[in-house]
């Protein structure tokens, strides 16, 4: 018991070891169900704008970086 730090508390990771996983899964669930949502909806605008174009290529970049979670 000194004050070297030669011992060392242990630490619970038992919480940490079930929200993390249960947040990531929350949000890759959410990430796919409503980046698919917007899919189908900007599919159905026609590519007339620039904007549109861009905000369709920022949907497809936000999918993959979805599919990067898990």
């Amino acid at each position: 018991k000194s004050f070297n730090g030669s011992e060392r508390c242990p630490r619970d990771t038992r919480v940490a070891q079930l929200v993390f996983p249960a947040i990531y899964t929350v949000v890759f669930v959410l990430g796919i169900l409503l980046n698919t949502l917007a899919l189908w909806v900007f599919l159905h605008i026609p590519s007339s704008s620039t904007f549109v174009v861009y905000l369709k290529n920022t949907l497809v970049a936000d999918l993959i970086m979805t599919l990067t979670l898990p």
